[in-house]
């Protein structure tokens, strides 16, 4: 009679191939990581790299870190110790970075994640440059950072780069996306509809520091429309669930916006939550608009207006530069920016 497999078993079985072929090298996905590329819970995955401990093809390097691969031999001479800066904690799900992860396990690079991330931190620069100064890194990657932050790693001694952020005229590498001619192109798009409130969301932290260039682009897109502009244009937000709230509720409060611009797509389904429990028929009137591309928009109907390029060519952009890094190229400082189109009807 045939045995049939537990979940775990057939995990092991699978992580045990994919390390057999050498998929990865120096250190395992992270146990959540697993669980959501192959779609079973993280107690199945757990179990499973339990099993190949016992077999000794794994083994564990430290609580809250990375299992060490056993079996795949000596890192390759040009492998690389990257340490990955997060806006968030959370962001350690984010599509980009485990796409990165991906990519960085294949070339057979040793991906970590800093201790803490900037939103831990406060988007204190000179807390940030002390931490970054006691990991031991090869290379760096920074994730949606400050220019006041990225100014802060470039001067490290040992090579940064930036996956989005505010990298404009700073000598780093980097990848992200332009999205400018998009943003001033939707601006004049809305006008021409009759909207004449139109919102940028934009986290506090960055208003403070000194308008970015998205946000200097859309004030000049609503100057060259005609549209009057001011501190209710670009509505800063403090990072957190309840000043999303806040901001939100001071928006609607007084001169509800008949068009939301809003920069994170995590960020957007925030917003379209709050619309529609918060302002009942009010809402068919805002036109929400996200500035980042997820592939869950695919799934909408109607289509989520948003604005999209092609996710995987900014991180390939980071693992490019990685590679000239690994052979001893440290001073590659060159930016290549995605184009992005608009996607979706403004429709209110």
């Amino acid at each position: 009679m045939l045995e049939r497999q537990s979940v775990s078993d057939q995990v092991a079985s699978y992580l045990r191939g994919e390390l057999k072929r050498k998929r990865w090298t120096g250190h395992m996905p992270g146990r959540d990581i697993l669980a959501r590329e192959l779609g079973v819970h993280g107690s199945t995955v757990e179990r499973a790299l339990q099993q190949l401990e016992k077999e000794g093809l794994v083994k564990k390097s430290g609580q809250g870190k990375p299992r060490l691969i056993v079996a795949s031999g000596k890192r390759r001479a040009s492998a690389t110790s990257v340490c990955v800066l997060l806006y968030d904690a959370g962001d350690q799900a984010d599509d980009y970075i485990l796409s990165l992860q991906h990519h960085l396990d294949a070339a057979g690079h040793t991906l970590t994640f800093a201790p803490r991330s900037m939103s831990e931190l406060k988007f204190d620069p000179d807390r940030i440059q002390s931490m970054a100064r006691k990991q031991s890194a090869d290379a760096w990657i920074v994730y949606s950072g400050s220019r006041e932050i990225l100014q802060k790693f470039v001067e490290l001694p040992c090579p940064v780069f930036a996956l989005f952020g505010r990298m404009s005229g700073l000598a780093i590498a980097g990848s992200g996306t332009d999205i400018l001619t998009t943003l001033r192109e939707t601006v004049r798009r809305l006008h021409q509809q009759g909207h004449r409130k139109i919102v940028m969301l934009t986290r506090a932290q960055l208003v403070e520091s000194g308008l970015g260039l998205t946000e200097r682009t859309f004030v000049e897109a609503l100057e060259e429309n005609d549209i009057p502009h001011g501190s209710y244009n670009l509505a800063g937000w403090d990072n957190t669930t309840h000043g999303l709230r806040q901001c939100l509720d001071k928006l609607f409060q007084v001169t509800p916006p008949t068009a939301i611009l809003v920069d994170d797509w995590m960020i957007h389904n925030a917003v379209q939550n709050y619309l529609l429990h918060e302002c009942g028929a009010e809402r068919r009137k805002v036109c929400c608009i996200s500035m980042e591309y997820h592939p869950s928009f695919s799934w909408y109907e109607p289509p989520v207006p948003h604005f999209y390029w092609d996710p995987d060519a900014v991180v390939r952009c980071a693992v490019g530069w990685l590679k000239k890094v690994g052979r001893g190229n440290n001073h590659v400082i060159q930016q290549k920016l995605i184009k992005a189109e608009f996607r979706g009807s403004l429709a209110g």
